[in-house]
């Protein structure tokens, strides 16, 4: 039994994008990039910020400290 296959191939205007991408794309990847100039950068804290971190990563912040020693305590009271 004799096998058919059948393709359905883009039109010649797009084939000849893509060959043309290509070759130019080739040119512009050659060319060395200083990636230094994309690098992210992060704004700096004004002075609310600043003391606001400070205080959290202290555990001044009374929430957040009750919070930890209600869990801690809870645990004790599981292993007994």
């Amino acid at each position: 039994m004799a096998v058919s296959t059948q393709r359905n191939l883009p039109s010649q205007f797009i084939e000849d994008l893509g060959k043309d991408y290509g070759t130019q794309l080739a040119g512009l990847t050659a060319v060395p990039l200083d990636t230094g100039k994309f690098a992210p950068q992060v704004a700096a804290q004004d002075p609310l910020q600043t003391k606001a971190y400070q205080l959290g990563t202290a555990g001044a912040i009374g929430g957040a400290a009750v919070y930890g020693k209600v869990k801690k305590n809870k645990k004790k009271k599981d292993k007994k």
